[in-house]
């Protein structure tokens, strides 16, 4: 797959960002300009059931790479969430996995279950 990346706002999330942790794959968010973008991406790249790429959220698209997931947004505010979650977990580095999930639903769905 041609890296998704080029000529698009991206960064890196998920456990990559806790140190002491060495994921087996790499979480990317990129931001696509539109959804139609985002879904014609995921369909060149064989994903013919965009419902299951889009895991119970229809705000964004994953779509897996050999060991990088790319995370297909094309909206600002899933952007933006996506980069407070980003930002949080650098600083809180979280090695629980449950307490990451955690952490990902407050800040982009703004439920706390685990305070």
């Amino acid at each position: 797959m041609n890296d998704l990346r080029v000529g698009r706002l991206s960064f890196t999330t998920g456990s990559s960002l806790v140190k002491g942790i060495e994921p087996k794959d790499k979480d990317i968010v990129v931001r696509c300009k539109t959804q139609d973008e985002a879904l014609k991406i995921a369909s060149e790249k064989g994903y013919t059931d965009i419902n299951t790429s889009m895991v119970g959220d229809p705000r964004f698209v994953s779509i897996r790479d050999g060991e990088i997931n790319y995370i297909l947004i094309w909206t600002d505010e899933m952007f933006f969430k996506m980069e407070a979650f980003s930002g949080a977990l650098k600083l809180l580095q979280l090695k629980d996995k449950a307490k990451r999930i955690e952490l990902s639903k407050a800040c982009l769905y703004g439920t706390v279950g685990w305070l």
